[in-house]
């Protein structure tokens, strides 16, 4: 296969010496184009951008313009030692004031050449087109009656009534620049087949990667990684993943600042995904994300960001309900002040939502939300919290689930970096924190910090006035979702559904409804849906609290026991009693294994 080159030659005589030269080079397919600095480079994008080319060869400083804007690689004509031979024994035997003006990679070899033949030349060099105009006028007011130079040098030296003298490209300058173009070549038609090898392999793979540069620019990436984040399978579209995606500028900025060691971090879309990135030390600015679906996390804390656009499927009802719209004034009062916020209320109560309602909000419009879940606290743990919560941006919004679970002396030593930070902090809790002061799980300090306007989302159960509302809502979702045309739900369905606990709240009556929806054969939910409602393999909600299924088995024995000890005292409303009867185990060791956790 021939290599196909595109000669942009900056004066016709170079043009004329490479189709003498073409017989010798049976490897290329030469297309010639004459063409000089921003003139070629018009030339090019009107002409050819669409065409393909191996390669492109130019000389001076066309090469260079040439090299800037375009993606085909750039072999520059040198001037050869027998070219610059050439030029200083024609210019010895002018008596004429002489001067040399011209880009870099043509004047450097001339000046040092000249000198060491004790031929002194004056010489200008010049970096860009738009400074060849003033040189060369400066030349004539100095007295210089030649100019030697590069095309555009040479033709204004002669339109301002002095002698301008070309310096050219011999045979032996062209031919090295072919032979130059013959090895780029070859090397880059192995590289690109070795990146097809691994592309394809990586192509089939369940995990997504990525190249990006320092400005989020993608250079590569997988198919999963576009699939995962929604690309274009076909090709990059995205200028920016950091303008798409602006979690990355963030995650990539963090690991940047503290590389080691990392936790576990998602990403929230319209999915969960564990994310991971490193720099690449060969490529400096360049950093590897790799992307998979989130399965579980093991470890004592994690984070999750979430994506503003992300799409958060419940009823705008709650959301401008009363109770809501006085946590959001709560909120942004605090927040003023400096202050963080408390928020408190059952699992699925909307405290999540109530996030995302203030994330969406005006207040935020370039920030980030990032949910930190600590799921124990071990000292370790205590220092992923303290960096994170450094690393807290202005403008950013930081959700922490989990405050309780970390030791009371440790809870004390955040209270300094709770106050100084620069983002808007917001605590939650599913119970009121100041029980879980009395109960030695909430240091005293830091209730005193967070005590004043703590923020309650009432459960499900206590809001039945809009519930008949809720449920259809859902079905609206689910109906477009599974295809079917359900108009509504049965009297004692809805009855049912009244009088249900709702341990899960929101979360569980939007889990039922879609359960409902999926297995309906008409247009109602009819009474042999109820069934579900004790079905708790499907839900999942119904043997117990919604922490239930919550509880992480990847972590040691210990930590799962003190979970569970956790999970029961709180379904028994913190009575050490009746804990320690579920638990079959006396009281005292109950206290005991409490007192420990302190």
């Amino acid at each position: 296969m021939k290599i196909k080159a595109l000669v942009v030659a900056p004066y016709e005589g170079l043009i004329e010496l490479i189709n003498q030269l073409s017989s010798e080079l049976p490897e290329f397919e030469i297309t010639s184009v004459l063409g000089d600095l921003s003139e070629g480079l018009h030339v090019f994008k009107e002409r050819y951008v669409h065409k393909e080319f191996d390669v492109v060869i130019s000389r001076g400083g066309t090469a260079a313009l040439l090299r800037e804007h375009i993606s085909a690689p750039v072999v520059d004509i040198q001037v050869s030692g027998f070219d610059i031979l050439r030029m200083l024994t024609l210019l010895k035997g002018y008596r004429s004031k002489i001067k040399m003006i011209g880009f870099p990679n043509v004047i450097q070899g001339f000046a040092a050449v000249s000198s060491l033949m004790n031929v002194e030349i004056p010489y200008a060099e010049i970096h860009h087109e738009d400074e060849v105009e003033a040189i060369v006028k400066r030349a004539k007011e100095e007295g210089v009656i030649v100019v030697v130079g590069d095309n555009v040098t040479a033709r204004l030296a002669n339109e301002w009534g002095m002698q301008g003298v070309l310096i050219t490209s011999g045979r032996e300058s062209v031919m090295d620049a072919f032979r130059t173009a013959k090895q780029l070549c070859k090397v880059l038609r192995a590289a690109k087949i070795r990146n097809s090898v691994y592309g394809t392999l990586l192509d089939q793979v369940e995990e997504g990667f990525a190249m990006v540069d320092e400005d989020g620019g993608l250079t590569y990436a997988n198919r999963a990684f576009k699939k995962l984040l929604q690309l274009p399978e076909t090709e990059i579209e995205v200028n920016s993943i950091f303008a798409a995606h602006p979690f990355f500028r963030e995650f990539v900025r963090f690991t940047q600042e503290r590389p080691a060691p990392a936790i576990p971090v998602l990403y929230e879309t319209e999915r969960k995904l564990a994310v991971a990135a490193s720099e690449v030390e060969s490529l400096p600015g360049c950093h590897l994300i790799k992307l998979q679906e989130f399965k579980s996390v093991s470890g004592e804390i994690y984070v999750i960001y979430h994506k503003k656009s992300s799409h958060h499927s419940f009823p705008q009802i709650i959301m401008t309900g009363e109770a809501f719209r006085d946590a959001r004034l709560t909120a942004e009062r605090r927040f003023e002040a400096g202050l963080p916020v408390a928020v408190y209320g059952e699992m699925g109560s909307g405290k999540m939502l109530f996030m995302h309602m203030l994330y969406q909000s005006e207040r935020y419009p370039d920030g980030s939300l990032a949910e930190i879940v600590i799921q124990g606290g071990g000292e370790e743990t205590c220092g992923y919290l303290q960096r994170l919560l450094q690393s807290v941006r202005p403008g950013a919004l930081a959700y922490i689930r989990g405050l309780e679970k970390v030791p009371v002396p440790m809870q004390r030593k955040l209270i300094p970096l709770i106050k100084k930070a620069r983002g808007r902090l917001v605590f939650s809790f599913v119970q009121d924190p100041k029980r879980l002061k009395d109960e030695l799980l909430l240091d005293a300090k830091m209730y005193d910090l967070l005590a004043e306007d703590i923020v309650f989302l009432s459960p499900l159960r206590e809001n039945v006035r809009y519930f008949e509302e809720l449920v259809r809502t859902f079905i609206v979702q689910y109906n477009e979702k599974y295809g079917k045309q359900v108009v509504g739900v049965r009297p004692k369905v809805l009855d049912a559904l009244r009088s249900h606990p709702w341990r899960g709240n929101f979360i569980e009556l939007k889990e039922m409804t879609e359960q409902f929806v999926r297995s309906a054969t008409g247009e109602y939910i009819e009474e042999d849906a109820l069934g579900i409602l004790g079905n708790s393999s499907v839900v999942g909600w119904s043997e117990g609290p919604a922490d239930t299924k919550r509880i992480n088995i990847h972590q040691p024995l210990e930590e799962i026991e003190r979970d569970i000890i956790r999970m029961v005292m709180e379904e028994e409303n913190m009575n050490q009693s009746k804990a320690a009867k579920r638990l079959k185990i006396n009281r005292a060791t109950l206290w005991r294994k409490l007192k420990e956790e302190k």
